[in-house]
């Protein structure tokens, strides 16, 4: 109960509620409690609710995060450029930081993806996040994702990016023209 009603909370961003809430007693569900409010808040890019979480769970920070390894997949989900930097300045990007590259692009925040370039975090290897945008049609994000460095994976040197943009469909003629002219 007490899980859910500060998901909710963190959600829609009621610091004053969440408030209200730690004052009753988490007993056993403290640690419940603490991952989701924080998973919840970094999905709606709440950066107050992450600083209440900061204070409130203090102690058991480090656990917390470790028990939610997908924090910063969620804050770049959220397209929230300041909950990525956030989270991950908090110590809640130490784990699962390659996931986080196709969160970016599920967000289809161009700003996301370049702060998690910015931020210098592991690039997965396996072309998940080019593939990822292909199949949302975030068309925007696939010269900037070449751009930023991430690794196409084999799965590209199998079938190229140009034919799959275009078994894709409806992709612009000026991307089909830059993905034609890299080859």
């Amino acid at each position: 109960m007490l899980s859910s009603s500060g998901a909710s909370a963190a959600r829609e961003g009621h610091v004053a509620a969440l408030t209200v809430l730690a004052r009753s007693p988490w007993g056993s569900d403290v640690d419940v409690v603490a991952v989701r409010v924080l998973e919840a808040a970094a999905q709606a890019g709440r950066v107050e609710v992450l600083a209440w979480a900061w204070e409130a769970f203090r102690s058991d920070w480090d656990a917390a995060c470790a028990r939610s390894p997908g924090l910063l997949t969620w804050a770049a989900r959220s397209g929230s450029v300041e909950a990525i930097r956030w989270v991950h300045s908090h110590g809640g990007g130490g784990v699962g930081q390659e996931a986080a590259w196709s969160g970016a692009v599920e967000s289809g925040c161009q700003a996301a993806v370049e702060v998690l370039a910015e931020l210098g975090g592991p690039m997965p290897s396996d072309g998940s996040p080019f593939a990822r945008a292909l199949e949302l049609r975030e068309w925007a994000l696939l010269p900037l994702l070449h751009a930023q460095g991430v690794p196409m994976g084999r799965w590209a040197q199998e079938r190229p990016l140009l034919a799959r943009a275009l078994e894709a469909g409806a992709a612009p003629a000026s991307l089909l023209q830059g993905l034609a002219g890299e080859g």
